[in-house]
């Protein structure tokens, strides 16, 4: 009787514990706070930052508040301190306040008697549509006092007046878009704010700009493009093509720009350069058949330069534009660096505006599924004849091979269908040069590779057709070391038909 007392009691204990310990972690995890714990912010939704670098919250309009409740634990005795771009805005746990166009930095701090902790995260302000914004062009930053200047941007037709720090300017918005002043001459040389006021007497956001007696602008750096791009004989990058030539023959590139890429080597034997369509060099205009392109070798991760001249800027307008060329190397990003360099902003701002104008249409409707093709029967390949397995029309350049057959010919080869002793066939058009490669660009039937040792064939308006015997060698290069099958490379013909005639 004794023990079930007892036992009665530890359970009526157990009980009793097993309750206070489920009020106090599932009512409210912080039970026993008080002022004198370390405070923590308990709102999941700020974003927590990496490496010390603050992180975006939210986007807003300038017509919009920013507005945000925090929650605090220990709620007594905690105290709440706003900072936006390091001045102290507000107290407490809510904040509602108007905030100007651009990128703001907000730090919250709660206080106990216990110690402080903070977030720390950025709020983007942007502007509306029609509000007038000007663009961050260098030289448009940077006047002189006393001087005519210019201030491009877009909805500006309305601007009046321009606010330099406490200073009203008139100005006068052109017929082609842009604000004509002169720079006050009483002002001291320094950096000052900046805001355009229009017609109706409403004052926007125009960032800053600086007064120096005698100006120096220092080159600037523009990205065109980073991400990543494998280059290969077969894969040159040609994503800027057909802007560099646009922007070399209306004047926005000139001599003195310097292009730079930046590269990391994939192989041992990595090569490369900037060079025009044609596959000349952007500086020398040579190609391999001339005196050498002039690659240059590739180690590691380094960045690749080279200063644009006149004969630069011809080659671009007459061979159509810009690539990056090699083999065995990865491209992450391609600069252009000068101190002329506005007009090309400009033009990517553009780009940029348009991109973010173009109306956002409904999708277009799921068509209904149909049935798929016959698949069309393939050609059965017959020792001593030769039978077409690909025709049609593909223009052969030094940025487009013919890869018609190159699936084909890698399946047969590794089929046993293709063997030593087959012959190839490629019926041409044109007035160029070519030769029959593997996926390298490398010569099927010697092994020469690059525009000097490959040996290309020249072709003309007597050629018929490019012809190889392919041998034990020519297996192997067309299905190894990263290959997938037989193409044709060159420039200035086209491919019209491929016969193969099988030896065994």
């Amino acid at each position: 009787m004794k023990f079930k007392n007892i036992l009665t009691a530890g359970l009526l204990s157990l009980g009793i514990a097993a309750g206070l310990m489920s009020c106090s972690s599932d009512e409210d995890p912080f039970f026993t706070a008080s002022p004198s714990d370390s405070p923590r912010i308990l709102n999941t939704d700020i974003p927590q930052g990496k490496n010390g670098v603050a992180e975006k919250f939210s986007t807003i309009d300038r017509t919009q508040n920013f507005t945000y409740e925090l929650i605090v634990t220990p709620v007594e005795g905690a105290s709440v301190e706003w900072f936006i771009d390091d001045e102290k805005v507000a107290e407490g746990l809510s904040i509602d306040t108007h905030l100007e166009v651009g990128v703001h930095t907000v730090k919250v701090v709660a206080k106990t008697l216990g110690g402080e902790t903070s977030r720390t995260f950025t709020i983007t302000v942007q502007p509306l549509e029609t509000d007038p914004v000007l663009a961050n062009k260098s030289k448009e930053r940077l006047v002189k006092s006393g001087a005519e200047a210019t201030m491009h941007g877009k909805n500006l037709q309305d601007v009046v007046k321009l606010l330099i720090g406490t200073t009203t300017v008139d100005c006068v918005c052109n017929e082609d878009g842009y604000l004509e002043y002169t720079v006050p001459e009483g002002l001291a040389e320094g950096v000052y704010d900046l805001r355009v006021i229009d017609k109706d007497g409403n004052s926007y956001v125009g960032g800053q700009i600086e007064l120096s007696k005698n100006p120096v602008f220092s080159e600037i750096e523009v990205e065109l493009w980073s991400g990543e791009f494998d280059v290969t004989w077969a894969t040159p990058f040609e994503v800027l093509k057909a802007k560099t030539e646009a922007w070399a023959s209306n004047g926005i590139l000139k001599p003195g720009v310097v292009v730079n890429i930046t590269v990391t080597a994939k192989k041992d034997d990595a090569q490369g350069c900037v060079a025009t369509s044609w596959w000349r060099n952007i500086v020398t205009g040579y190609s391999d058949d001339d005196e050498g392109r002039g690659d240059d070798k590739i180690s590691g991760t380094m960045v690749l330069s080279y200063e644009l001249n006149e004969t630069s800027i011809n080659i671009l307008v007459e061979q159509k534009g810009m690539l990056v060329v090699g083999n065995n190397y990865t491209l992450t990003k391609v600069t252009f660096v000068g101190n002329d360099l506005d007009a090309l902003e400009e033009e990517l701002e553009k780009e940029n505006s348009n991109k973010e104008s173009e109306p956002k249409t409904d999708p277009e409707p799921t068509p209904e599924p149909t049935p798929d093709p016959e698949p069309t029967p393939e050609p059965v390949l017959v020792v001593g004849e030769y039978v077409e397995v690909w025709s049609g029309e593909v223009t052969v350049t030094w940025s487009t091979t013919f890869d018609g057959v190159k699936e084909y010919t890698y399946d047969k080869i590794k089929d046993g269908k293709i063997t030593d002793g087959t012959v190839i066939r490629f019926y041409v058009e044109g007035e160029g040069q070519g030769c029959i490669t593997n996926t390298s660009w490398v010569n099927i039937w010697t092994g020469g590779e690059g525009d000097l040792d490959r040996g290309d064939t020249p072709i003309s308006s007597s050629t018929e057709y490019l012809e190889v015997t392919l041998t034990e060698e020519s297996l192997t290069l067309a299905t190894e070391n990263d290959n997938w099958g037989i193409i044709a490379v060159g420039y200035g013909y086209k491919v019209t038909k491929v016969e193969i005639n099988i030896a065994k």
